[in-house]
C-alpha cells in the first residue's frame, strides 16, 4: 500500500480498529507519532527480533555478535525467545532506563529502531492495539502449545484485538482445548 493511501486512510477514519492481520506498513504508520519523549526508554527497553541486530551492527559498525554482547540480554515471551535492550536499573529497582537512551532523553539508534520500537509508541492513540499486534505476529506461536497456553493466560487480564482471540489462532476448537487441558504439551 502506497504511504498516500495509508495517510487518506488515517484521516478519514479516527476509529480505527487494528487487527492481528492489518499489513505492517500501516501499523508502523500508526505508531510514528513518536515525539522522542523518552517515556518508553527511561522505564523499560524494547524487544528486539533477530531481523533488528543486523541494522544495529551496522549503525554502530561492528559485529551482530558485539550488539548482542554489549548491548542485549535474552529474553522470553509467551515461549518464544528474542532479545531485549539491556537496562540500566537504579540500585533496588526492578525497572530501569534502556542502555541505549542517553542523558538528553535521546535514545541512540532511534534512526535504526528495532520494529517493536517503531511499531509500539506509547504517544499513539492506539498504542494499547499497536503493542497487542506485535505481540500476536511476533511473539505467540500458534504452532507451540506452551505459547498458546501462556497467551490464553495473558488473556484472563489482558485485552486483545480483532484475529486475537484464542479461537482464530486455534480454530480446531479439540485441540484448542487439548492445549489448554495440558493433554497436547508441544
Amino acid at each position: 500500500m502506497e504511504l498516500q493511501q495509508i495517510k487518506q486512510m488515517i484521516k478519514k477514519d479516527s476509529s480505527v480498529i487494528i487487527e492481528k492481520d492489518t499489513p505492517l506498513d500501516i501499523v508502523e504508520n500508526y505508531g510514528k507519532e513518536c515525539n522522542q519523549c523518552g517515556k518508553c526508554c527511561s522505564i523499560d527497553s524494547g524487544l528486539v527480533l533477530e531481523e533488528d541486530i543486523p541494522k544495529i551492527a551496522d549503525f554502530f559498525r561492528i559485529s551482530a555478535e558485539q550488539v548482542k554482547q554489549l548491548y542485549l540480554d535474552e529474553h522470553q515471551k509467551f515461549n518464544t525467545s528474542l532479545h531485549k535492550l539491556k537496562q540500566v536499573k537504579k540500585e533496588g529497582k526492578p525497572y530501569g532506563r534502556g542502555i541505549l537512551f542517553n542523558e538528553k532523553n535521546k535514545c541512540a539508534i532511534h534512526t535504526v529502531k528495532p520494529k517493536h520500537c517503531r511499531v509500539c509508541s506509547v504517544k499513539s492513540k492506539y498504542g494499547e492495539q499497536l503493542s497487542i499486534w506485535f505481540l500476536l505476529n511476533h511473539l505467540v506461536n500458534a504452532d507451540d502449545a506452551e505459547s498458546i497456553r501462556q497467551y490464553a493466560q495473558y488473556l484472563q487480564t489482558h485485552p486483545t484485538i480483532p484475529g486475537g482471540e484464542l479461537e482464530k489462532l486455534v480454530p480446531d476448537k479439540e485441540r484448542l482445548r487439548k492445549i489448554l487441558n495440558y493433554e497436547i504439551l508441544r
